[in-house]
């Protein structure tokens, strides 16, 4: 609701952040079907990847971030159904 009332047009880009252990993260991005394993958000196609999974301790503190379970996802054109339904899937899995 808050993005409706503040833009217009939106982008693929998103980021979640998983509140188990970092594995969690990269076991959540292993059981997408649709989403492949990347980080070149210019494509069509959806991708996931989970920047912060094997960051050191003084990188997070650097970032100020806590939580090793950030997962960054591109949607691509794979339709919008489908892409929920393979994150619920997946999110069902861990």
């Amino acid at each position: 609701e808050l993005i409706r009332s503040q833009m217009r047009g939106h982008t693929g880009l998103m980021s979640l952040e998983l509140n188990g252990p970092p594995e969690d993260a990269v076991r959540f991005i292993n059981h997408l079907k649709l989403f492949g394993k990347g980080c070149s958000w210019g494509g069509f196609e959806s991708l996931a990847l989970c920047p912060l999974y094997r960051a050191s301790d003084e990188e997070m503190a650097f970032l100020g971030l806590d939580n090793r379970g950030l997962v960054r996802l591109h949607c691509g054109l794979e339709g919008e159904n489908n892409l929920i339904d393979d994150l619920n899937t997946a999110l069902d899995l861990i």
